[in-house]
């Protein structure tokens, strides 16, 4: 799999393939269809703010190809299929990062509900031999948030509020999945 420190500079060398290959064919073929390839590599590849950009210099390399290709069909018919394969570009990028936008906040909410079945099961098990090791069901409420924020449950402890610092966490990291169904006052 491609890496995001390479996804960038593939996706403009993947636009000046495209866009040599539209410089070097006339007007009436089609060569700019196939700017849809890197917006779908971009977002396969990076975070859903990159997909408009990305559009943005398809578009650009769109009309600059149909300034340098040499002359074909007639300039209305080319004037009318690089707009509408613009428009094209625009709606495919704007349906993209909609769906990229839920794919990350599922991701996001998957996360908090792992922590939430944790924190659940921590409960259930409150009288579990495991939990025996832990002070009390705090103790154990830090180490599954701890877990989950890649530090150690003694950094949780040394916070003044000890007893209510989980549950306020837990509130936090909730309030941060930006669920208006899921708000807890901490």
């Amino acid at each position: 799999m491609i890496t995001r420190r390479f996804a960038v500079p593939l996706f403009f060398v993947l636009c000046a393939v495209i866009f040599l290959l539209d410089a070097n064919t006339p007007l009436g073929v089609a060569v700019w269809v196939v700017y849809i390839l890197p917006t779908l590599f971009i977002y396969r590849t990076n975070p859903a703010h990159y997909l408009i950009p990305s559009t943005v210099v398809c578009a650009i390399l769109t009309v600059l190809g149909f300034f340098i290709s040499p002359p074909g069909v007639a300039i209305e018919i080319a004037i009318f299929n690089r707009s509408t394969g613009i428009i094209v570009l625009f709606v495919l990028a704007f349906l993209l990062r909609k769906r990229k936008q839920a794919e990350e906040k599922v991701a996001r909410l998957t996360r908090v509900y792992t922590v939430l079945s944790k924190i659940n099961q921590a409960i259930v098990r409150i009288r579990d031999e495991t939990c025996m090791q832990c002070h009390s069901s705090f103790d154990y409420v830090d180490k599954i948030l701890a877990e989950k924020q890649g530090t150690n449950e003694y950094s949780l402890r040394e916070q003044p509020i000890r007893k209510i610092h989980g549950y306020k966490l837990v509130a936090q990291y909730i309030n941060q999945a930006q669920s208006p169904k899921l708000r807890i006052a901490a």
